[in-house]
């Protein structure tokens, strides 16, 4: 497994085919189904270290984090539990999801 740090060094690289560390997604009626699961096999399978979708009706935030190979339990923040997202791809970023919602 890469580092963040070699990631982005084979973004400059010259290597785009390297997927993104993170991904976010904006859950809509529309594309809910797909987002949750095509493309979350997608980039489970595409090597992406987390995967974040945000749901605006529910005020609530899905995380997958890659454990080895797959993306582990996903972990359910919401703004009703005066949660606060975290991730170690950017150290000292928190954001309550009060800000979000």
């Amino acid at each position: 497994e890469r580092s963040s740090e070699q990631r982005l060094g084979n973004q400059h690289a010259g290597h785009p085919e390297d997927p993104p560390d993170l991904v976010v997604e904006i859950l809509s009626p529309g594309t809910s189904r797909r987002d949750l699961g095509i493309k979350r096999d997608l980039y489970e399978r595409a090597g992406v270290l987390e995967y974040w979708t945000i749901d605006p009706d529910r005020d609530e935030l899905t995380v997958c984090r890659r454990i080895d190979d797959r993306f582990g339990v996903p972990e359910l923040l919401s703004k009703a539990g005066a949660d606060v997202v975290t991730t170690p791809l950017l150290p000292g970023f928190t954001m309550p999801l009060a800000r979000i919602f």
